[in-house]
Formats: C-alpha cells, sequence, structure tokens
C-alpha cells in the first residue's frame, strides 16, 4: 500500500525534521533509492543539515515546485506543523503526492487512503475507515471501523478512535487521547493529551480533560 521509489524516479520531501525522517524509514528506501531524494526546507534556513549530507536540498519554494512537476518525480509534505503544512500545500501544486506507510502496520483491505499520507510503524487501522489527504497517524494508533478522518489532521502516538468517529479538516488529536464511539470533532481543532472524548465537538476550538471539555476557541 506504501509508495515503492524506482531507481529513474525522484522523491521530493517538502521538510526536513522528525516526519521527512519518518518518511524515509517508512519507505524503507535502499542506499540507491536514497540518492534520488530531495529536501526542501522552509522552516529554519540555518538549519544544520548534517543528518542529510549528500542529499539535494531545496531553500525556494517555487524551484522545488518546478522540480516537483516533472513526469519522473512524486511528493510528499512531511511537517507536523499544522500552519505550515497548509501553507506548503497551497503554495505547490500538479505534483504527484505518495503515501509513505510503515510496513509494519495493520492496515484493513477495506481502509481507504487518499494521497499525501504518513502513517508510522504499529498503527492499527480497523474495516471500513476513511483517511483523506496529507494526514499524519503515529505510531501506536487505534482507528477502529468506520471511522473518517479528514484532510490534514494529525493523530498522534497512542490515540484511540473508537467505531464510527468523525475527525474534521486540519485537527490535531494528541498523545493518548481517546475518542468514544460515534463521536465528531470538527475542523481546527485540537484535543489535549491524555484526554477522553465522550461528547461531539464543534469546529474551531481546543478541548482537553476527561471528559473532555471545551476550553477555548481557535
Amino acid at each position: 500500500m506504501s509508495f515503492k521509489l524506482k531507481l529513474n524516479e525522484q522523491l521530493i520531501i517538502f521538510g526536513t525534521g522528525s516526519q521527512a525522517s519518518y518518511v524515509i524509514d517508512n519507505l524503507n528506501l535502499n542506499e540507491e533509492s536514497k540518492k534520488n531524494l530531495s529536501f526542501v526546507n522552509l522552516e529554519n534556513k540555518s538549519m544544520d543539515f548534517q543528518h542529510l549530507s549528500g542529499f539535494k536540498i531545496f531553500n525556494d519554494i517555487k524551484v522545488a515546485n518546478s522540480y516537483a512537476q516533472k513526469k519522473s518525480s512524486y511528493s510528499i509534505v512531511a511537517h507536523g506543523n499544522l500552519s505550515l503544512k497548509l501553507d506548503i500545500l497551497r503554495q505547490i501544486e500538479k505534483v504527484n503526492f505518495i503515501n509513505a506507510i510503515h510496513e509494519n502496520t495493520s492496515i484493513s483491505k477495506s481502509v481507504s487512503i487518499g494521497c499525501g499520507n504518513i502513517i508510522n510503524s504499529g498503527a492499527i487501522i480497523l474495516p471500513n475507515v476513511v483517511i483523506g489527504s496529507h494526514c499524519i497517524i503515529h505510531s501506536g494508533c487505534v482507528i477502529e471501523h468506520d471511522c473518517q478522518i479528514n484532510d490534514s489532521s494529525n493523530i498522534a502516538p497512542g490515540v484511540v478512535l473508537a467505531g464510527g468517529v468523525i475527525i474534521g479538516k486540519n485537527t490535531y488529536i494528541y498523545t493518548g487521547a481517546k475518542i468514544g464511539p460515534k463521536i465528531t470533532i470538527g475542523d481546527n481543532c485540537i484535543i489535549g493529551a491524555g484526554s477522553l472524548v465522550l461528547n461531539d465537538i464543534p469546529s474551531g476550538v481546543k478541548a482537553f480533560g476527561s471528559p473532555a471539555k471545551i476550553v477555548e476557541k481557535i
């Protein structure tokens, strides 16, 4: 289900931090394939790139976008920072996005997955789940049957979504949170670490606690 990079193909990773490292790990690239990797650094122009020594690094998103539009090029946006990820997605176009899914995941054959997603080791995704595009699902997550995770949402390590949960766009569910069955969480929300969500959460708010309560608008 994950992307396999061929020797004559290029992969451009928009990001240079931990999420970019997850992409490399998830794709299980060999040394030959790594020669066809490029990175786009937009968040920290003074960053020490020792961990990316030998790779091509773009600092101009327009140049990177042009490079990514080539027929044999593929791309993925690797950022945990939602606002930065959305800003990058607004600036790039006409590129082929791929999924970076670790081989050590358990994903039902009936799961529907969009493009540009990062799904890390140990994630369990059960039947009839629908995942949009540009989401991050971290290690140890359990996504029960019939859930829906919409575009550009981040599901942090150890999160459990019970059956029939709906997660809106651009929403961040922090580490260890548990979402009860058939709960809907709106767009642009933040659910705090360790929270237990037993009631629907409207769009544009931050909620945390056990049970979770809305603490402020975003």
